[in-house]
């Protein structure tokens, strides 16, 4: 009778007969292709010397340890011989030539064959689950994210209320365009023909005025493209779109000079554009869908035809996701602020802005006829809240042609008691007057003062005029306080108006 031994890997099934070990210096395993070594006398401590890439080495090895294996009931002769020896698989190279390195031979203990299906079924199931949560949660959606490269996934942001339908190929996510435009929900592009678009989102505390969305997407593209036009111009009546997620639109096109590359040698390479700019909101969040291809494919009318198809598809992919929530939280913080010697009033829709009983607003400014203060929301006690507060001044001038201009000399000259070397810029380069939202005839405007090797002051300020006078709020913070102030500012000054309660 043939006696079966057990190859050493643990997790290999075959077995090998006495015939194959009797005179044989070397096996391989024709399951799971290990290679084993054999030798026929007694192990001994010795050491080999084996080949290596770089540097050879000589390893000394240690002595060897026989483990006995069991009898069998009628062992062979050759298997007799073998049974005084242990065995293990030699060392392999990578091109599966076998090195004798003389080492002792130590047979492995082999695993229960009933246990192997358990291990493969937990390694394969373990891998399926992970694959199962990762496209979960890309179809889960995003919030404030970008959707996937294809596919008809839709993508969610509920920060901002709004859901996408992504068109598939040939539209891809284009993290690099998102980041510089840039765009707050996403952006995409196509090839063959060229084309791209952007979706954007802001959060205001007021419905914001379709001036408002129109300044803030020129003001947006004007830093992304050089040499922008529009048409219609800055300035002039607003366009009216299609209907876009269910709301009223404006819309106005453009051309401009997109970025695409640096060359060798440190010169940009740019790409004449031509676009279309789609806005609209909701429950005071504003939206804008940008879109545009290379101004050559408009060349080419089967290609300008069937991107711009896209284009109209795409804006129809967008959709509101309901009421807000928030929105309704807004309304019940609005504060209204009633000017004294004027017509004019502000609204605090974020219930920051308080009135202090005792402050008298002549003594901040001989023409000052109001003065708010809004205190840290961390501030822990009345001394934190005066030294952390924000103020904002309303002052009444005598009223000029140019009441943007008379508000900046009129602010630069109380700067200037302070030094006389203060001057005052717009806070960001080519920014111009926004018109106010509430206010057909009013102005804001944000400026940097500045005082060499000092101090450097952000400043947000509205102008209206009312009879022969000129009603100028202002709020100032640090400039390096702007980034944390900036909404709050705007929002409180932009919504300067004539009384209505």
């Amino acid at each position: 009778m043939s006696t079966r031994y057990p190859c050493p890997n643990p997790t290999c099934i075959h077995e090998f007969a006495d015939s194959e070990l009797v005179g044989a210096v070397s096996l391989k395993c024709p399951v799971c292709g290990m290679v084993l070594q054999l030798r026929a006398a007694p192990a001994t401590a010795v050491s080999a010397t084996i080949p290596m890439a770089q540097p050879v080495q000589h390893i000394p090895m240690a002595t060897a340890v026989s483990v006995p294996m069991a009898q069998p009931a009628a062992p062979s002769a050759a298997a007799a011989d073998l049974q005084t020896q242990a065995y293990v698989p030699g060392p392999t190279v990578r091109s599966n030539t076998f090195v004798d390195d003389g080492a002792p031979i130590v047979r492995g203990t082999r695993a229960p064959k009933r246990r192997d299906w358990v291990t493969y079924t937990a390694v394969i199931g373990g891998f399926c689950l992970f694959v199962a949560f990762g496209v979960g949660a890309y179809l889960v959606g995003f919030k404030g994210g970008s959707v996937g490269d294809s596919g008809f996934v839709p993508a969610r942001s509920t920060d901002f209320n709004v859901q996408f339908q992504s068109p598939g190929k040939p539209w891809s996510s284009h993290e690099g365009l998102k980041a510089a435009l840039p765009a707050s929900i996403l952006a995409m592009h196509r090839e063959n023909p060229t084309a791209w678009m952007a979706i954007d989102a802001k959060k205001y505390d007021h419905d914001p005025s379709a001036l408002e969305l129109d300044g803030e997407a020129r003001r947006k593209l004007g830093r992304y493209l050089r040499n922008l036009e529009t048409d219609p111009p800055t300035g002039a009546a607003i366009r009216d779109g299609e209907a876009t997620a269910g709301q009223k639109s404006s819309r106005f096109v453009f051309l401009g000079d997109m970025y695409l590359r640096e060359q060798e040698g440190g010169e940009k390479q740019f790409e004449r554009v031509s676009g279309e700019c789609v806005m609209f909101k909701f429950q005071g969040i504003g939206y804008w869908i940008y879109t545009w291809m290379p101004l050559q494919t408009t060349e080419n009318a089967d290609a300008m035809n069937l991107v711009a198809a896209q284009f109209k598809e795409i804006r129809g992919r967008v959709g509101l996701l309901g009421d807000r929530a928030e929105w309704k939280q807004q309304g019940q913080r609005r504060t209204v602020f009633a000017g004294k010697s004027a017509d004019y009033q502000l609204v605090d829709r974020m219930g920051r802005w308080q009135v202090f009983a005792n402050e008298d607003p002549k003594e901040r400014d001989d023409k000052a006829d109001m003065v708010l203060f809004a205190p840290s929301p961390t501030a822990r006690n009345i001394i934190e809240r005066l030294q952390t507060s924000k103020v904002l001044t309303v002052l009444i001038i005598p009223g000029a042609a140019d009441g943007i201009g008379a508000a900046q000399q009129y602010l630069l000259q109380r700067y200037q008691k302070e030094s006389d070397k203060a001057t005052m810029e717009p806070a960001d380069e080519g920014m111009q007057p926004a018109a106010l939202a509430n206010d057909s005839n009013g102005k804001m405007m944000q400026w940097k003062m500045s005082i060499p090797q000092g101090r450097s002051t952000y400043v947000v300020a509205a102008v209206a005029p009312r009879d022969k006078d000129l009603v100028v709020a202002f709020a100032e913070c640090d400039w390096n306080e702007r980034n944390a102030n900036e909404v709050l500012f705007q929002s409180i000054v932009g919504s300067l108006q004539k009384k209505t309660e």
